[in-house]
């Protein structure tokens, strides 16, 4: 059968089969809640922007860990696999969805400067990202409810 005559459906993307923690988007009406102390002069899309940012880091994050170590060394990324392998069982000591600052840096090539933590504290009072303690370096956790 070819996909011509529409009897076969394509076969998936090795990128659309993994599964990894995404942020939910802010409501407006969650938006309306937050104290305006916290928010700034920020709106709702820079917030919802910055969470998709974080969604990308995500999933380029656990999608090299998917891959596993011949996958990795294949990409010339082993360094970095190596480098989230040992995150997980250093910092954690259990199955936890996160990422830290350097990961940020990693993915989108920028820091996260003032104005990005504030918008983190937003996520946080709305229970989308938490800071565990006892973490040997900073993380953010992604709450999936």
């Amino acid at each position: 059968m070819t996909l011509a005559q529409g009897d076969a459906t394509p076969p998936a993307q090795p990128e659309e089969c993994l599964i990894f923690p995404k942020l939910r988007p802010i409501s407006t009406k969650e938006f309306e809640l937050i104290p305006k102390y916290m928010i700034g002069r920020q709106s709702l899309d820079t917030i919802n922007r910055f969470s998709s940012t974080i969604n990308d880091v995500l999933k380029a994050k656990y999608s090299l860990s998917a891959l596993g170590k011949n996958g990795a060394k294949k990409k010339g990324e082993f360094n970095l696999y190596m480098h989230y392998k040992i995150q997980e069982s250093v910092d954690t000591g259990e199955l936890v969805n996160y990422f830290t600052a350097k990961d940020y840096q990693n993915h989108t090539t920028m820091k996260l400067d003032k104005t990005k933590l504030n918008l983190s504290t937003v996520l946080r009072h709305c229970k989308r990202l938490c800071n565990p303690k006892g973490a040997k370096t900073a993380q953010y956790t992604i709450i999936t409810t």
